[in-house]
C-alpha cells in the first residue's frame, strides 16, 4: 500500500506541473483502483477522458473501476467506447465478456471472449473465462476444452484446474475432479477452495474419511467460510454421524444464519436422532429464509408425519406439490400420510402421480399396492406388488404383501 501512496503522490506532483496531460491522471487512477479507491480512481479516469476522450486505454481502466464496484452495465458502456476507439484491443473485449457473464449474459460473454481470443489466443485467461461462461450455461464438455487450452498455455495456474475440476465434478468424473484437484493444490497447497472441491469430490465416491480430512484443511486455512463446515457436516452426516454432523452445521449457521440449507440440513440430521420438535424448528427457519424451496416444506412434512401430525403434515407436502408439481416423492409422501389417516383412495391417487412421474421407483407401486389391499381390491394390489418385485426382487415385504393378498383372494374363492 506505501508504494501506491508515493506513487500517487508523485502522480500529483505531476499533475500541478502540467494538469493537462491525461496520462497522469490515468497514472493516478491505476494506483487509486489498486488501492481499492474506486470512486477517486473514476474521478481521475473522467479527467483523463475529458482531456482525451479518444484515447481507448482511459475508458478501458474506469470500466474495470465500475466493474469491480459491481456496476456492470456502466462498465459494459465504457468498454464498448473502448472497442469503437480501438476494436482489435483484445483487452476490452475481454473485460466487456467478464462483465457480461456477472449479469449472467453468458451467450453475449462468449462472443466477447470468442473476439478476444481470435485478437490473441495465447492468452490463458480468455480461454478460462470462456469456460466458466460455458460451465455456468451446463456446457461442460466445452468447459472442459477449453480449461485444456488454458492449461496448455499455462500448466502452472491452479485456476485453470479447478476450473476443469468443477466442470469434470459436474459431469459425474469424480476421479478425473480429483485428479484437476490434486493438481491445483500441488501449485497452491494454500487455497482452502481448491481441498473442499476436492472434498466434495471424495465425498461423491463415498470416500468420507478423506472428504473430512480435506474439509479439515480448508478450514484450517479459512475457518469463517460457513460453506466448509456445512460440506464437512454433509460428509459426517453420510457417514451416520448425526451428532458431529449437526456440530458442524451448528458453525456454519454461526458465520451465517441467513443460508436456509445449513438449517434445513440441521434438520435433517436431528431427525435421523428422531429430535422431530428440533428439526421442525429448523425446518422453519429455512422456510422463513426462502419460502419457495419445497424440499423445505417436504422435510417438514417428513418430520411432522414422524410426529403422527398427519393433516399438518398433508399441508407441508401440499406446499411443496405447489411449488414442484414434477417431484414424485412429494406424492409419494403425502400419500403415506394419507394411508396413515386412512384415506386409502387419496392415498392411491398420490402413489399414481408419484408412479406416473417415475414408474421405476418400487416402492411407489408397493405402497400403492398396500393401499389397494387396505380397501379389499386383492387383484389389482396383487399387480402393484408384481411391479415392485419385478423392480426389486429381493424386497421381503413385497413378497410378504403379495402373499397376503393372494391368502385374500384365495379365501374369497373358497367362500364362493
Amino acid at each position: 500500500m506505501g508504494k501506491y501512496e508515493e506513487a500517487i503522490e508523485e502522480y500529483n506532483k505531476a499533475i500541478e506541473l502540467d494538469p493537462n496531460n491525461p496520462l497522469y491522471h490515468n497514472g493516478k487512477g491505476i494506483a487509486l483502483e489498486a488501492m481499492g479507491r474506486y470512486e477517486e480512481a473514476i474521478e481521475e479516469y473522467n479527467k483523463a477522458i475529458e482531456l482525451d476522450p479518444n484515447n481507448p486505454l482511459y475508458h478501458n481502466g474506469k470500466g474495470i473501476a465500475l466493474d469491480v464496484m459491481g456496476k456492470y452495465e456502466e462498465a459494459i458502456e465504457e468498454y464498448n467506447k473502448a472497442i469503437e476507439l480501438d476494436p482489435n484491443d483484445p483487452n476490452s473485449h475481454y473485460t466487456k465478456g467478464l462483465a457480461l457473464g456477472k449479469l449472467h449474459k453468458y451467450e453475449e460473454a462468449i462472443m466477447e471472449f470468442d473476439k478476444a481470443i481470435e485478437l490473441d489466443p495465447n492468452k490463458p485467461g480468455y480461454h478460462s473465462n470462456k469456460g466458466a461462461a460455458l460451465y455456468n450455461m451446463g456446457k461442460y464438455e466445452e468447459a472442459i476444452e477449453e480449461y485444456n487450452k488454458a492449461i496448455e498455455l499455462d500448466p502452472n495456474d491452479p485456476l485453470y484446474h479447478n476450473g476443469k475440476g468443477i466442470a469434470l465434478y459436474n459431469m459425474g468424473k469424480y476421479e478425473e475432479a480429483i485428479e484437476e484437484y490434486n493438481k491445483a493444490i500441488e501449485l497452491d497447497p494454500n487455497n482452502p477452495d481448491y481441498h473442499s472441491n476436492k472434498g466434495a469430490a471424495l465425498s461423491k465416491l463415498n470416500r468420507y474419511q478423506e472428504a473430512i480430512k480435506e474439509y479439515n484443511k480448508a478450514i484450517e486455512l479459512d475457518p469463517n467460510k460457513p460453506d466448509y463446515h456445512s460440506n464437512k457436516g454433509a460428509a459426517l452426516y453420510d457417514m451416520g454421524k448425526y451428532e458431529e454432523a449437526i456440530e458442524e452445521y451448528n458453525k456454519a449457521i454461526e458465520l451465517d444464519p441467513n443460508k436456509p440449507d445449513y438449517h434445513n440440513n440441521k434438520g435433517v440430521a436431528l431427525g435421523e436422532l428422531n429430535r422431530y420438535q428440533e428439526a421442525i424448528e429448523e425446518f422453519d427457519k429455512a422456510i422463513e429464509l426462502d419460502p419457495n424451496e419445497p424440499g423445505y416444506h417436504n422435510n417438514k412434512g417428513a418430520a411432522l408425519s414422524e410426529l403422527h401430525k398427519y393433516e399438518e403434515a398433508i399441508e407441508e407436502y401440499d406446499k411443496a406439490i405447489e411449488l414442484n408439481p414434477n417431484e414424485p416423492h412429494y406424492h409419494y409422501n403425502k400419500g403415506v400420510a394419507l394411508g396413515e389417516l386412512n384415506r386409502y383412495q387419496e392415498a392411491i391417487e398420490e402413489y399414481n402421480k408419484a408412479i406416473e412421474l417415475d414408474p421405476n421407483e418400487p416402492g411407489y407401486h408397493y405402497n400403492k399396492g398396500v393401499a389397494l389391499y387396505k380397501l379389499h381390491r386383492y387383484q389389482e394390489a396383487i399387480k402393484e406388488f408384481d411391479k415392485a418385485i419385478e423392480l426389486d426382487p429381493n424386497n421381503p415385504d413385497y413378497h410378504y404383501y403379495k402373499g397376503l393378498a393372494q391368502d385374500e383372494l384365495n379365501q374369497n374363492s373358497k367362500r364362493l
